[in-house]
Order: C-alpha cells, then structure tokens, then sequence
C-alpha cells in the first residue's frame, strides 16, 4: 500500500541470461591463396579466420575454436491502483521486455555474427465504476509500440581482419544504411549491415457496461483498435555468389573476380500502413 485502503503499487522484474557455449569447425582459404589473390581481392579473403588445421585443398583449409553465444531477455512492470470511493476503481500499468540474442557463425563463417534486438513496451489505464447497485461500467485504453531489428557485422575472431566499409560499400553508402553479404561455395560467406528494422504501434480502446436485472445479466460494449505497423528497408543491399576460390572466370571463381551471381537492390526508405477495427456486442 501507498496510502492505506486507497493506493496500491506493484512492482516486479525478471532476467534471463545465456551464455551458450558452442564449437566452430569453419572451412576457410588457406594462407597460400591468401598470399598469391590480387591485392583488390585479399581484403575478402582476410575477412575470414585465419586456419589453423590440415589444407582441405582447392585452397581451403580448416578453422576450429571455441566461443560463446550470449542471449538476454528481461521483463519488468509497475501498477498502481487507487480507489477513488465506493464503486469508483482505477488502475495504470506499465510494461517494458527488451530482448538480445548474437548468433555468431552465420554465413558458415565464426567470425560473422548476427545481432537480433527486440524491444515490447505497454501502457494500460482502466477506470470503472457504479451507475447504480446493478449496473458496472469499464473503461480501458491500452498503447503498445514493439520494435526489432538485425544486422550482421564481423569481428577479428580467429585473426581474421574486418573490411572497411569503403571496400564493400559505393561512395554514399555504409553498413549504417545498406547490407553485404559474399558467399563462396565449398567455403562459406559473410555479411556486413544493417538487414531489418520494423516496429508497430497499437492504440486499443474497450468499454464494457454489465446491467443485473433479478436472474438476468446484460452486457454491452465496443472494443476500437487502431494498429500502425511501419517496416524500413535499407536504400542499398548487395549479394554476390563465387563458385568455389580457385579457377577461371568462366567457372565463376573468386580467384578470377568474375562472380557467378551479384544482385543488387534499392528499397523504398520505409513502408508505414494502418489498420482499424471496429467491434460492437
């Protein structure tokens, strides 16, 4: 209680914490296609880890360590309720669960790692209160707005050396705003950038009235929602594919610089819609 057999507060919190111990068995180049690729094409290939197993040949080699996968969640609320006087009851509540999870290894490649964020909050106030001794009346407005994103960035796991944004990305562009991803077969691939971002927003509204009459009840109400869900796409996304390291151009090799696929997008800035619904009973 806040003030005796008015006000009352409740409070409450809740963590999770993983670290989620994996193993990482990676095919990556080996040092002598590291040392013999043009000068413009061993940025790429230091981007991996470097190996410190047997050669799998084709210029390949093999990485294995040790790491971890941290994941958190946390949920946390407060209410306060008041009572105004006979038949008049109040309440507001409060609501935030923000969540992280990191996936490294993405791209069959450790040292690529996945960030996933996610973030719920709600707030909901509600008052009812007495007509007459055989009519109740409620009143409840709750908003909720949840967001989340992902993106993908490298890191110097098993002495591999981080590309700079001026080598994957145009003039204008970075992975602040725009994704890359490269992959080769029979070796893996990464990826650098911002991939996703959504959120949505939720106004609801519910009033309710419940009439007694002798052995009868009688209940009626409408519930209005008005839902905003808004996703963004990033302004610049490239995707290029090699078939396996060594070779020629006409095998699509990442020796030759000639790559059997590159796709590249642009998107719209963002996409904001919105939604009503109207129920009456």
């Amino acid at each position: 209680p806040i003030q005796h057999s008015r006000t009352f507060f409740f409070a409450s919190f809740e963590g999770l914490g993983l670290r989620q111990p994996r193993t990482a068995e990676d095919t990556v180049p080996d040092v002598n296609v590291r040392r013999l690729a043009k000068a413009a094409l061993r940025p790429y290939l230091n981007a991996f880890p470097v190996p410190n197993g047997p050669s799998l040949g084709s210029g390949a080699a093999l990485f294995q360590a040790t790491y971890s996968m941290p994941a958190s969640s946390q949920a946390g609320s407060l209410r306060i309720d008041h009572a105004f006087g006979y038949g008049r009851n109040a309440f507001l509540r409060y609501s935030y669960s923000p969540s992280d999870n990191a996936t490294r290894g993405g791209f069959s490649s450790s040292n690529s790692v996945q960030y996933f964020t996610s973030k719920t909050q709600t707030l909901t106030g509600s008052y009812s209160w007495l007509n007459r001794e055989e009519s109740i009346n409620d009143v409840r407005v709750n908003l909720t707005r949840t967001s989340s994103s992902s993106r993908s960035t490298l890191d110097n796991f098993g002495g591999a050396v981080v590309p700079a944004d001026s080598t994957l990305f145009p003039s204008g562009y970075s992975s602040a705003i725009g994704s890359y991803s490269l992959n080769i077969q029979g070796v893996g691939g990464f990826s650098k950038g911002q991939q996703s971002w959504s959120s949505q927003d939720q106004l609801n509204a519910v009033f309710s009235q419940t009439i007694s009459q002798g052995e009868h009840q009688y209940k009626v109400g409408f519930d209005y929602r008005l839902i905003m869900p808004a996703s963004r796409s990033m302004p610049y996304s490239a995707s290029v594919s090699f078939n396996g390291i060594q070779g020629d151009s006409d095998s699509g090799a990442f020796l030759s610089g000639t790559a059997t696929n590159a796709v590249v997008t642009s998107s719209p800035s963002g996409i904001y819609s919105r939604y009503q619904n109207f129920a009456f009973y």
